[in-house]
């Protein structure tokens, strides 16, 4: 069995045979939607007849760094845009350089307004203690608890 073809979504082609056999990554490939260009109509699909079931093709995202390597990361403050009050302390590896889309619960150093005390208890957005502007909602990031932040909502300053 060889390889012929892997693509970014997980896509591999194994010739036995002179079969061709498709392993999928993703549940709705798995599903019988077909990647056209990569397989022909006439190509059978379903995992290989000699494929175990725990050996699966999955493409596998990076878990964010933790540990000591983030203690050394530079430490943003981030306030609300709305009324300027400090929500909380982050660690953030290039600083203030690009924009806060999303903070790992983990990384959080200070907490001024009870975000880590009240992650994955309710699904409803985090809002801010004093003007309850809605800066940012609950997310599993790779793995990982996360918040997505809302664009426009915070303000991140150095110290």
């Amino acid at each position: 069995m060889r390889v012929i073809y892997r693509n970014a979504i997980g896509l591999m082609l194994f010739l036995q045979d002179k079969r061709a056999w498709a392993s999928f990554a993703s549940r709705d490939l798995q599903a019988g939607v077909r990647h056209r260009r990569v397989v022909p109509s006439s190509v059978p699909f379903g995992p290989s007849p000699d494929a175990s079931p725990d050996r699966r093709c999955f493409a596998a995202a990076a878990k964010p760094k933790r540990g000591s390597v983030v203690d050394s990361y530079q430490t943003v403050s981030v306030n609300c845009a709305k009324c300027g009050e400090r929500l909380f302390r982050y660690k953030k590896k290039n600083g203030t350089k690009s924009n806060l889309v999303k903070c790992f619960v983990e990384r959080i150093s200070e907490d001024c307004a009870g975000v880590s005390r009240d992650h994955g208890r309710s699904a409803d957005p985090y809002s801010c203690p004093s003007c309850q502007t809605e800066f940012a909602r609950s997310a599993i990031i790779r793995g990982l608890p996360a918040l997505k932040l809302v664009g426009g909502k915070i303000r991140m300053t150095k110290k």
